[in-house]
């Protein structure tokens, strides 16, 4: 049994293997006398870990948090790529440290996290190999097979060259610099009369997207958050500045082309070191090939980055071919591994990594649905075309009337409904999990349905999910543009580590949402089971997903607001999806919830009436009942079989 281990400055991913499994099944899922070995793959996060910043008592003791998360698992190899690990003291250190933790080890590798990296790379077809991080940090790495060489890094503050980090510290030095230079006023005051520093309210200005980001007010307050945020907060002020790169913004597009400049310049150098070494020892330029992996959150999260890295790379350096690496973590697994071979292909790279570079064009081309006319959810409802001069009270009689109609379109659908409702069941049974996928409205409807499964059904928080387009922000903050990338899609599914167990449910109204679709592109990859839930019947799927349905609510009265009539249609869908399946789990008895999580006072008065009307034959009290909630934890299910066993009152 393996444990892979890759840190980093944001987060820690570990895998734990266990390469003996065995099954009996044959290609058709059937029962079989065939037995065949299968890996079994579990997946656990921690928080950041660099070995230079680790005294050796939170080494050890990051170390232990990672032994008892996994406690039950017999450990037999393990593989760390830990950033920080530089010569050969510090790998002697850490394993020393390791098998403090975990003695009886039979193979221990340790390294930095680009060795790790670079593991996920061919070892055969490529005469050079090289990875290029840029998250927080930045480094170029790479081997020739003769020669290992490293460009970059040593840290944000005198290195990590077009990294999360040096494109925000740059951003803010220029952006609070315009700021002072062209917009400066002094013409407000706080409440105690105190004048404060405050830019003019214009959406244009950089500091002004930085601080409204931070949901900061003045630059007196950015200087206080600067000194306390940690290195990947100020990082992550560096997707701002790409998106305002994006729109045209004069001081975020200096900001990225030179980001971009000092990493392809990294890059250059690094391969014109190798090619040298290997040009001194073979004459075939076949062997000269260079196979270069992207990885770190900005080249394998922001395509609008990762593409202007690669187009500047490829005018500086030829021969060469490009993939993006996003679970690197399979590189320390491979240290560790008896063959190669036992992560298989599909380990390496979550995603297609084809698709990372295409044009934006030829992504839609491979993953949007055609439109075969106007989308009805954007056409004009003829009955409200008056609705500027209607009185209030005909308005409300209107929209009750559309909302009365939704229902008849959703009757439509009840078989569709039905399958997806017994698939979804089938997928909890067999540990799988529920995704909802959306912007905007649609994305807040799954995550709301989401987080009412655990109270109202005792079930744990991560088995129904929603994933909304740009991220926890756009929950109640409107994010410009997150709709719009079907490569955060893909990330935002590759980063929930979907299996073929999985329902992955997509979410848009007019039935093309990019996002939506990536992520359901991601997910079928995944052999997830797919569903895309629309209210545009004029598309047609480019991608093979096991259902859709589509509901013809028809035009809004306020036309293109999808919020109405499709949201409310949305919201009944996902009620029914999710409570009738966890009525198929037996989460509820007659139509009592009998499974709920008493978490408030209100919750705790349902589960004693509950309690009460289904001992309604037994001679038991109020205080009874209430006494042996409190001594099983308010378990409806335990107390109601521990009262009836007993049929007697139960004396504390």
């Amino acid at each position: 049994m393996s444990l892979a281990i890759e840190c980093g400055a944001t987060h820690t991913v570990a895998i734990f293997v266990d390469e003996n499994e065995t099954t009996n099944e044959d290609n058709n899922n059937k029962k079989s006398d065939n037995k065949t070995t299968k890996q079994q793959m579990k997946r656990f996060h921690f928080g950041a870990a660099n070995y230079k910043l680790l005294k050796p008592l939170q080494l050890e003791a990051f170390l232990q948090e990672i032994k008892s998360t996994t406690a039950g698992y017999t450990i037999q190899r393990i593989a760390i790529g830990m950033p920080g690990i530089i010569a050969d003291p510090d790998k002697k250190a850490l394993s020393r440290v390791v098998s403090k933790v975990w003695p009886n080890l039979s193979h221990v590798w340790v390294g930095n996290d680009t060795d790790t990296a670079l593991a996920c790379i061919d070892d055969t077809k490529y005469a050079i190999k090289c990875i290029v991080i840029s998250g927080t940090g930045s480094c170029c790495y790479g081997n020739n097979g003769h020669k290992t060489v490293k460009i970059g890094g040593h840290g944000h503050i005198i290195g990590d060259r077009g990294s999360g980090y040096a494109i925000s510290h740059m951003a803010l030095r220029e952006a609070l610099k315009d700021f002072e230079y062209n917009h400066y006023s002094t013409d407000t005051t706080d409440t105690n009369g105190d004048t404060q520093d405050k830019a003019h309210e214009d959406k244009d200005i950089l500091l002004n997207c930085l601080l409204k980001h931070l949901n900061l007010k003045s630059v007196y307050e950015l200087v206080g958050w600067s000194i306390v945020a940690s290195k990947a907060e100020l990082a992550d002020l560096a997707h701002v500045v790409i998106r305002q790169f994006t729109i045209g913004n004069r001081i975020a597009r200096q900001v990225i082309e030179q980001a971009v400049d000092d990493l392809v310049n990294d890059i250059k150098c690094l391969t014109s070191q190798l090619r040298r070494n290997v040009s001194s020892h073979s004459h075939d330029s076949t062997n000269e090939s260079i196979q270069i992996g992207f990885t770190g959150s900005l080249l394998t999260r922001s395509e609008i980055f990762s593409k202007l890295v690669l187009q500047k790379l490829k005018q500086n350096v030829k021969n060469i071919d490009v993939l993006v690496l996003r679970d690197t973590v399979m590189g320390a697994l491979k240290m560790i591994s008896p063959t190669n071979q036992d992560i298989g292909d599909s380990g390496l790279q979550n995603g297609d990594s084809v698709v990372n570079h295409m044009s934006r064009e030829q992504l839609e081309q491979l993953v949007l649905p055609v439109a075969t006319s106007l989308s009805l959810t954007e056409q004009r409802n003829q009955r409200s075309r008056n609705l500027h001069e209607m009185p209030v009270a005909d308005a409300i009689e209107l929209m009750i009337s559309e909302e009365t109609e939704k229902f008849q379109a959703i009757g439509q659908q009840i078989k569709s409904i039905e399958v997806l409702v017994n698939r979804i069941t089938e997928s909890f049974k067999n540990n799988g999990r529920l995704f909802y996928v959306g912007s905007g409205t649609s994305g807040r409807l799954g995550i709301l349905d989401a987080s009412e499964c655990p109270p109202t059904f005792s079930c744990p928080s991560y088995l129904v999910q929603g994933i909304i387009a740009g991220g926890n922000k756009a929950i109640h903050t409107s994010v410009e543009g997150a709709e719009d990338s079907i490569i955060d899609g893909i990330n935002a599914i590759d980063d929930k580590h979907i299996t073929d167990k999985d329902v992955v449910i997509g979410i848009a109204a007019c039935g093309r949402t990019p996002f939506v679709w990536g992520a359901l592109y991601a997910a079928r990859n995944h052999k997830a089971y797919t569903c895309l839930l629309c209210f545009n019947p004029n598309i047609q799927s480019r991608l093979d997903l096991d259902l859709v349905i589509a509901v013809p609510t028809g035009p809004e009265i306020l036309t293109g607001s999808t919020r109405l009539k499709a949201g409310s249609a949305t919201k009944c869908i996902l009620n029914m999806l999710t409570t009738l399946s966890m009525v198929q789990l037996g989460k509820c008895f007659e139509n009592l919830m009998v499974d709920l999580k008493p978490s408030n006072d209100k919750l705790r008065d349902r589960a004693l009436r509950i309690s009460l009307i289904l001992l309604n034959d037994n001679q038991v009290s109020d205080s009874d009942v209430k006494q042996c909630l409190l001594k099983n934890n308010y378990d409806i299910k335990k107390t109601v079989i521990e009262l009836r066993q007993t049929k007697q009152p139960i004396i504390a």
